[in-house]
């Protein structure tokens, strides 16, 4: 029996250097070929960062590597930032956030301190992280290739010219995804931010924050089915003696798929909106809540994705032209991207697109707004559509507008005047004005209007992609 026991210790101290041995080796290997793949991706975006490695140290347990980002905007000196990998092989990896299972994982430290120094604002900017590492980080490597990101902004006070500046308990960031990054799962935690500028007599206070996301397919960047969450408890403008206050924010996005296509919602909310200015206070009795909606639905997937695609790159290019210190960074922008991000814009609409958009404004048991619907009827797709008129004559829309009686008072004789011009109507909860457009029809309230005539001229212009 002990030699059995004696037999398994020393065959799975066997299969463990092994294992070591081999993810070290792995993790070499993988470092320079995901290096090549950011270079071309950097290069092929016109996005000026380069990235080279330095120096690699292997070892059992772990490896070092260094390595170098160049950034070269336009008309200014390049700037040069070192940075170290501390890479660590598995299985079994003690990392920052504790003991993690995976292949390898890369612990990166930037060296901003080198590469700032010699920047005024640079080095006023790194003081105020009062000698921590003011970004590290990390990516865990599974044994199946999905990555699990941390990232740390680290805490900062900054002081200057009668500005402040303090972020606390700095930014941090997990986030996980397959190896093919069509999925993202994790959540991103912000600290408090205070500006003061004494000179103005204004601050902006935001109240510590947390986004999460489970994005359960994700193409190109941008999400087909998932959730997002957003949650921020206040925040407040204070300026030349007024204050404004939002409280109770939150922001929901939720995707899915059916057989109709693609379908989602978008829900903003805020519990509370108050102010000290005094027209402010003229138009409310107190303090309202504010609601912004969101619904579509029928988006067709291969459309959303081609859309997904061109709207990556457009942003490439624009951010690329950001990073060279260009003015203008839509200039960079291609006449042929242009078109190309139109088209795909305007592909997104077709038979059983369903698109609403909403407003709410809140206050006791009465609330005012307006609701906007709109269904694309007609069995030819947007595109295809040449001139206003035929897209008017494709969709049926429908606007509600309602102004509750607590936001009337004092402004009763004021709002009766749409009433006395058919514009709006007056109902047991204050004024309503509905408008209805169907196949080319339009109806205000019941009643019929002439606004053809009216833009005869332009509905019969052709629409910019007919020109194409």
């Amino acid at each position: 029996m002990k030699k059995i026991l004696a037999f398994g210790v020393i065959g799975l101290t066997g299969l463990w250097i092994f294992a070591v041995v081999f993810l070290g080796r792995t993790a070499a290997i993988n470092v320079e070929a995901q290096l090549a793949e950011l270079n071309r991706t950097l290069a092929s975006s016109s996005i000026p960062v380069s990235v080279s490695k330095q120096s690699y140290e292997a070892g059992f347990l772990s490896s070092a590597s260094r390595v170098q980002v160049i950034i070269e905007p336009e008309d200014q000196e390049p700037l040069t930032v070192e940075m170290d990998l501390d890479i660590r092989h598995g299985p079994l990896i003690s990392t920052s956030r504790g003991p993690r299972l995976g292949a390898y994982y890369i612990g990166v430290t930037p060296e901003l301190t080198d590469a700032l120094h010699e920047r005024k604002t640079g080095a006023s900017f790194l003081s105020g992280f009062a000698g921590r590492d003011p970004i590290s980080g990390g990516v865990l490597i599974d044994f199946r290739g999905g990555q699990t990101f941390d990232l740390d902004l680290a805490p900062f006070m900054y002081s200057e010219d009668g500005t402040s500046v303090v972020l606390e308990n700095g930014i941090v960031a997990t986030f996980s995804t397959d190896d093919q990054f069509s999925t993202l799962v994790g959540s991103v935690k912000v600290g408090a931010l205070s500006i003061d500028r004494v000179a103005e007599g204004s601050n902006l206070d935001i109240a510590a924050s947390t986004l999460t996301l489970n994005i359960s397919e994700m193409y190109a960047g941008s999400m087909i089915t998932g959730e997002i969450d957003y949650a921020l408890d206040h925040a407040v403008i204070k300026t030349n003696g007024v204050e404004h206050r939002i409280a109770g924010l939150s922001l929901r996005g939720i995707s899915g798929k059916n057989d109709s296509g693609i379908h989602g919602t978008v829900a903003v909310v805020a519990d509370t909106l108050s102010s000290s200015d005094e027209s402010f206070k003229s138009l409310f009795a107190g303090p309202p809540s504010a609601r912004l909606d969101i619904a579509y639905q029928g988006l067709d997937e291969r459309a959303v994705r081609q859309y997904a695609d061109i709207n990556k790159r457009v942003n490439q290019r624009v951010y690329g032209a950001l990073l060279r210190g260009e003015d203008a960074a839509m200039d960079a922008l291609s006449e042929q991207d242009m078109r190309a991000y139109v088209f795909a814009m305007v592909g997104l609409i077709r038979q059983g697109f369903k698109f609403d958009y909403g407003i709410t404004l809140g206050q006791g048991d009465t609330s005012s707004g307006f609701k906007l619907a709109v269904d694309w009827v007609d069995d030819e797709a947007l595109i295809h559509k040449k001139t206003l008129r035929e897209v008017l004559g494709a969709i049926q829309a429908n606007l509600n507008l309602v102004i509750g009686k607590a936001f009337l008072s004092g402004n009763e004789q004021l709002m009766q005047m749409p009433v006395a011009m058919g514009y709006a109507v007056n109902t047991s909860a204050g004024i309503a004005s509905d408008a209805r457009l169907d196949r080319g029809r339009l109806l205000l309230n019941g009643r019929a209007l002439p606004y053809t005539q009216i833009l005869n001229g332009a509905l019969n212009q052709e629409l910019p992609w007919t020109a194409w």
